[in-house]
């Protein structure tokens, strides 16, 4: 599928909203496999499995009978009466309240891709927390429900919005009261043409502004729902065609199945549901070419097909991913670092646990390691570099070697049995680092260090080394620092974290160096 150079033009100028519909969420599943979010559908058919716990049988035909001739709004409408709009809401909830501790973070790939192609707002018709869950940047999102007055008349008035921002136009699920699902839900939203306005005027004029001055496209959006349909059309007609061209990816099953005459809206049908990561690959390195105007660091741009995901700093996406892959730990972990001060405060129990299963290799700067010409030694320079509180890296190191001790009574005490395949060992180096490296399995994280420049604005990349049946550039990349940790890791200055003496310990702990230079 050829993407239209129209569209490549709208995303590099910042003008296209992504339009997101159950087709994403319904690809997220847990851990075991299972899809967490049903589509429209299932949903239904669900409800319908409920009425025959109820004891209504017969108004569960009706209910999969509207269902098979696709009325899926008339279907809603008859769950809701039948069920009740106490069992009706309470059965929305346990549907759509989900958490991302429920999702297998490597199901969460489209959406994460979703937040690469420039804009800060993303629309959705989908109730659920998933597009929350994939942005990068956690600190800063907002969401709308579905009306959110001044944030809209902002939005209309500036043209973008400067925060990442979900915009839930049939409501969502944390006032699940709200969502819009029956035949009055949506005369509420829309209004009933010639009759009743809609009771959210100022939603529906956002949207109709926004259809004439940016390019929708749509994701996982079957382009069914006729009644947002007609919005489209209104628009495209009120302008005599002269409105935003707007785009959909459609998998080949929705070829024919949407109308869209008069609506101004381009279909663009991959092939198969495996390409729409390249496509969407495609229009983020488009993105990026971008003017860089306040660019967040926490930008990211993700390749699947080579395993590569690099992050423009070390913001909320990356240490998602970061700590995700940590909890999911099989077979060996390992680390080449400073100190990881933040990573052994938050992660020791995690640490300790995977040791039972998992080999764990964690390598550390040896505080005591020396500079030529009595300079001093690498962590008091290293601690300058990074406009760190002095002794900082030494403190951190000593609190290392405190939690080795406390797993080596776990071991004495039965509670852990090392072998071959698993268990946990900790080396000080005695060289000049110059990357941070953390390798859980087959995937590789690594960055640079630089000098003044915070943790957080660091250039990172994800290596995978998972395409099957050939070797990607992550697969290359990831054996290159795999060489490189273990070149560390055997290097005959490195010494055992046991080795380390207690008045090395005791010096460090105050934030002294101990050694040829103590100081």
């Amino acid at each position: 599928m050829q993407i239209p150079n129209s569209l490549l033009k709208a995303i590099r100028e910042q003008k296209v909203i992504p339009f997101i519909g159950a087709g994403l969420s319904s690809s997220i599943k847990d851990r075991e496999g299972a899809r967490i979010f049903p589509s429209w559908p299932e949903l239904l058919n669900s409800s319908a499995e409920r009425l025959v716990g109820e004891g209504k049988s017969d108004d569960a035909n009706l209910v999969t009978s509207l269902v098979r001739k696709n009325k899926l709004v008339e279907a809603a409408t008859n769950a809701d009466q039948y069920l009740g709009r106490v069992q009706w809401l309470e059965f929305l909830k346990e549907t759509f309240d989900r958490t991302c501790d429920h999702a297998d973070p490597a199901t969460l790939g489209l959406l994460y891709q979703v937040w690469t192609l420039g804009s800060n707002l993303v629309m959705t018709t989908n109730y659920d927390r998933s597009l929350q869950w994939a942005c990068p940047d956690q600190a800063d999102f907002r969401v709308w429900d579905i009306e959110a007055q001044a944030e809209q008349l902002s939005a209309i008035r500036n043209g973008r919005v400067s925060r990442p921002t979900v915009w839930h136009l049939h409501g969502q699920i944390d006032n699940v009261s709200n969502l819009v699902l029956t035949s009055s839900d949506y005369a509420g939203l829309y209004g009933n043409p010639g009759k009743t306005p809609s009771k959210y005027k100022a939603a529906i004029d956002s949207l109709k502004t926004l259809l004439k001055s940016h390019k929708f496209l749509f994701l996982g959006f079957s382009l069914k729902d006729e009644v947002f349909l007609r919005q489209v059309v209104a628009v495209n007609k009120t302008y005599k065609g002269a409105a935003a061209q707007h785009y959909a990816f459609l998998p080949p099953r929705d070829a024919d199945s949407a109308n869209l005459d008069d609506s101004g809206i381009q279909a663009l049908h991959y092939d198969d549901h495996s390409d729409l990561p390249d496509l969407l690959s495609s229009l983020a390195v488009e993105a990026l070419r971008s003017p860089p105007v306040n660019v967040p660091v926490s930008r990211y741009i993700v390749d699947k097909r080579e395993g590569l995901y690099l992050f423009g700093g070390r913001g909320d996406a990356f240490f998602k991913l970061y700590d995700d892959a940590l909890r999911a730990i099989d077979r060996q972990l390992d680390i080449f670092s400073l100190k990881l001060g933040r990573f052994r405060r938050e992660h020791e129990g995690t640490l300790i646990q995977a040791a039972t299963h998992a080999k764990i290799r964690i390598a550390l700067l040896d505080p005591r390691f020396p500079l030529p010409d009595g300079q001093g030694n690498l962590a008091s320079i290293r601690e300058k570099e990074e406009k760190a509180q002095e002794g900082a890296i030494r403190r951190d190191v000593a609190e290392w070697v405190d939690l080795f001790a406390r797993y080596r009574q776990k071991v004495a005490a039965g509670e852990i049995t090392e072998g071959q395949e698993n268990g946990l060992d900790i080396r000080l180096y005695n060289i000049l680092p110059t990357v941070n490296l953390f390798a859980v399995d087959q995937s590789l994280f690594v960055g640079p260090y630089l000098l003044n420049v915070e943790d957080r604005d660091t250039p990172t990349f994800l290596l995978r080394s998972e395409a099957p049946g050939r070797t990607s550039m992550g697969d290359t990349m990831f054996n290159v620092y795999k060489r490189h940790f273990d070149a560390v890791w055997n290097d005959a200055e490195t010494r055992d974290i046991a080795d380390v003496s207690d008045n090395e310990v005791s010096a460090w702990k105050a934030g002294r160096s101990f050694g040829p230079v103590a100081s």
